[in-house]
């Protein structure tokens, strides 16, 4: 009988996160049981390619036979060509591959042919756990001593948030924060067109002001001007919450209006597990979708939108007549906490 001595679990990973590599292959080979010949890992010190061998000849011929690819998926894994050619090779090669991603990132932030792949977050004990059966099942190990797993576990998810935070961070930017920064940035430019359009109309008020001859005509431009200053305050105090609820799925969105307003909401589960644990995985809500994390910051920008919102609309900051002519309108109340509001304006 042949024992099998190549490597059968190649780690597709990215050289800058090698230190958070040497400890999770040493998690899984101490709470797995998994010796280290069983591994390939080109960065690890006597689990790589031996001296005097050429490196990309050996990676070529490692990822095309292991029973199984780990691929630990970073912000640094998505700036390395070299990391982006092995997810290829795994995906042409049809290898069993196990995803593990890395926070900052989240689910929503994988991208391409990961999408369609059950992946674990790193953080997550429960999906960990998940991680180690897969492991156990695609190499045939039999169950995993559950007690000595449990203590493995334990220290390498002590030690894992300052292992990440050390990581060197990529010097390109990845499609994901791209594609952030162009919000953000059309975000400040609509921000800045409001503030030049406020400013214009604080510049025609001034000059109807001084073309007054009267306290009547003072009134009546003071009447003229504040109906228009009532819509446009509005329309800002509107357009920001839009802005921040267009951060979440609309489901979560309704989720997390529901819990600021102190409203009852019973989550749609069935329907929408994917968004609810994506929700989850990015900390937008805690234990298993029963509250909001309002630590987190992009909830806490959609809470002080509402905050303003509502206290807008709670105060005298508007005008009695431009409330009756919003509620002939819209024929609903002028009341932040209203579903039929949130509909009207957030579509939830």
């Amino acid at each position: 009988m042949t024992t099998k001595t190549e490597p059968d679990i190649f780690i597709s990973h990215a050289v800058d996160d090698s230190d958070l590599i040497e400890t999770l292959i040493d998690f899984l080979q101490t709470g797995l049981d998994i010796p280290a010949k069983r591994f390939f890992c080109s960065s690890s010190a006597g689990l790589g390619p031996k001296k005097g061998k050429d490196f990309l000849e050996v990676i070529k011929s490692q990822i095309n036979s292991p029973a199984l690819v780990i691929s630990v998926v970073s912000k640094n894994y998505y700036v390395s060509e070299f990391c982006l050619c092995e997810l290829g090779a795994t995906w042409a090669m049809s290898n069993d591959h196990l995803p593990i991603v890395v926070p900052p990132l989240a689910f929503r932030d994988v991208q391409g042919v990961l999408k369609t792949t059950e992946s674990t977050m790193i953080n997550d004990e429960t999906e960990l756990d998940e991680l180690g059966d897969a492991i156990c099942e695609t190499l045939g190990l039999g169950a995993k001593n559950t007690a000595r797993w449990n203590s493995k576990k334990r220290k390498f998810l002590e030690a894992l948030p300052d292992i990440i935070a050390k990581l060197p961070k990529p010097d390109k930017v990845s499609i994901t924060d791209y594609e952030t920064a162009q919000k953000e940035l059309a975000d400040s430019k609509d921000y800045i067109s409001d503030l030049e359009e406020e400013k214009s109309q604080l510049e025609k008020k001034v000059e109807a002001l001084k073309k007054c001859k009267n306290a009547e005509e003072v009134e009546e431009v003071e009447e003229e001007f504040d109906e228009s200053d009532d819509q446009e305050r509005f329309d800002a105090l509107i357009k920001e919450v839009a802005n921040c609820v267009g951060n979440f799925d609309k489901e979560i969105a309704r989720f997390i209006i529901h819990n600021y307003f102190n409203k009852p909401y019973t989550p749609d589960f069935q329907t929408y597990q994917d968004e609810y644990d994506q929700a989850i995985s990015s900390n937008y809500l805690v234990d298993s979708a029963t509250d909001v994390n309002y630590e987190n910051r992009k909830v806490s920008r959609l809470s002080d939108a509402l905050d303003d919102l509502s206290s807008a609309m709670r105060g005298e900051v508007f005008s009695t007549e431009f409330v009756e002519n919003y509620e002939d309108e819209y024929d609903i109340n002028f009341e932040a906490n209203n579903a039929d509001f949130w509909f009207q304006h957030f579509g939830i």
